[in-house]
């Protein structure tokens, strides 16, 4: 195909891409962007508070560095300089959680060309010890966490490309994994996420299948046995995948980036674990990844979506954002200008004021871009106050002694009006014991809670007051 040509076809992006900005641009608001130095090729982005301190900091995987780097929050949403540990080679997705049960966050990050998943276990501080590495398939390229078997530890799942299989490494303590088991999905995943999506409480995981052109669903039995498999017709080329209630009914929704096809492709959740295709949205953009979020500030969910360069190599510098009109409809779209190759992109509330910041790595550039959107909205949290375990509406003893109990595994755990009171704990966004906001129930929330009843020095202590809780509140 000739210059001309191309030139041409890059031109009719850009004129399309103006005209859907010009149509809609009012509706989103945006401070200037904030840009980072990476290492050479960042390939993905992870929040999480990794010093303690109650503010995400964040963490970036470098592929031609070799390295992870690491952001720490100076508590108003700025970041010191980064600070870079080796993993292995040509790192592609990084996943931040407590893995080893001492309250503070590790990191697990797998490379693709070296077929591993390191481990840096927390100082403590934000600093990490060197890797710990574990086998995976062949050319992982994602990395997810979730307590897969109902025990209190954080598993890992891992998308093999080159397998065609999510690898299952299931945690023995302390941080420690077991051998993996390998689940065959669709051909060429690109990713993998984490949910409950057939409403028992347990997490599930879904796959975008790059080379199958569709999507995998494997349920969890309950004790993370994934061998209940269904396959789902995608687009062309799917890449990113996530799971969220995009049409409000409580059921997770899954929605998929077709790369080749230049859309996003909405799953609805039909109950029990089945999906139906929905509608397909334009995105004018190679996309690769997707982040929900409300950006609007209108409650509901909105998809903004990372991408590359596609066949021609004119690439990108705008982020589209689909708007949600509450039904799990995203008719409105709107392009963010960026810079260059957006090729992963979360959003979280990086200032701790209630809204939403995107953040993407651009792999071209070396960049790591910051945009804050000052009329969005965290969704509300529930009646029942984090670190509130038996929702009399009151932080004291006998929260922190439910703690203990549910960590040590010590039953009767608090009530909830579901059949497993200890699995229902851990539902929602934020469970009741969680009182530092990390998303689960460990050691640092015990912790915490005494240090919050007992007015202890070296705070803060208070509960985060993020995300939902059980639903409903007993």
């Amino acid at each position: 195909m000739s210059r001309y040509v191309i030139g041409l076809f890059c031109l009719a992006v850009l004129v399309f891409t103006l005209f859907q900005v010009s149509q809609v641009s009012a509706q989103v608001q945006y401070a200037p962007r904030v840009e980072y130095p990476t290492g050479s090729g960042p390939s993905s982005v992870f929040a999480s508070d990794l010093d303690g301190d109650s503010a995400l900091d964040l963490a970036v995987t470098c592929g031609y560095d070799n390295t992870v780097s690491i952001y720490i929050n100076n508590g108003d949403g700025t970041y010191m300089p980064r600070v870079d540990y080796g993993v292995g080679n040509r790192p592609q997705s990084v996943f931040a959680a407590d893995l080893d049960g001492d309250g503070d966050d590790d990191l697990a990050v797998v490379s693709r060309l070296s077929n591993d998943l390191s481990v840096l276990k927390n100082n403590g501080n934000g600093t990490f010890a060197p890797k710990f590495t574990y086998s995976t398939g062949a050319n992982p390229l994602y990395v997810t966490g979730a307590r897969l078997d109902a025990d209190t530890l954080v598993d890992l799942a891992v998308a093999n490309f080159i397998d065609g299989t999510v690898s299952v490494l299931i945690n023995q303590g302390g941080g420690s994994f077991g051998f993996r088991t390998d689940y065959p999905v669709g051909s060429g995943p690109y990713a993998v996420c984490a949910a409950d999506l057939d409403g028992d409480s347990m997490p599930d995981l879904a796959t975008a299948n790059g080379t199958g052109d569709s999507v995998t669903v494997l349920l969890n039995d309950g004790s993370a046995d994934f061998t209940a498999r269904t396959d789902y017709p995608a687009g062309n080329n799917p890449r990113g995948i996530i799971a969220a209630d995009l049409d409000g009914d409580g059921k997770r929704d899954l929605a998929v980036a077709n790369w080749e096809d230049l859309n996003v492709l909405v799953f609805k959740n039909s109950g029990g674990g089945n999906f139906s295709p929905d509608n397909e949205y334009a995105t004018g953009v190679h996309p690769t990844s997707l982040a929900a979020a409300d950006f609007d500030g209108d409650t509901f969910p909105d998809l903004a979506v990372g991408s590359v360069a596609g066949d021609f190599s004119c690439g990108s510098d705008v982020i589209p954002i689909l708007i949600n009109d509450g039904s799990g409809t995203f008719d409105v779209r709107i392009d963010l200008e960026s810079i260059y190759d957006p090729h992963a992109i979360i959003a979280v509330d990086l200032e701790q004021d209630s809204e939403f910041e995107m953040i993407t790595v651009h792999s071209l550039s070396s960049q790591m871009v910051i945009t804050d959107f000052p009329d969005s909205a965290l969704p509300a949290s529930c009646s029942a106050i984090p670190g509130d375990a038996n929702a009399d509406g009151n932080l004291t003893l006998a929260d922190v002694v439910a703690a203990i109990r549910y960590v040590l595994q010590l039953p009767p755990y608090p009530t909830c009006q579901f059949g497993n009171n200890r699995i229902c704990w851990l539902s929602g966004l934020i469970c009741r014991g969680d009182w530092n906001g990390s998303c689960a129930v460990t050691l640092g929330d015990v912790i915490r809670g005494v240090n919050y009843i007992f007015n202890k020095p070296g705070g803060p202590w208070d509960p985060q007051p993020t995300g939902a809780c059980c639903l409903p509140v007993p």
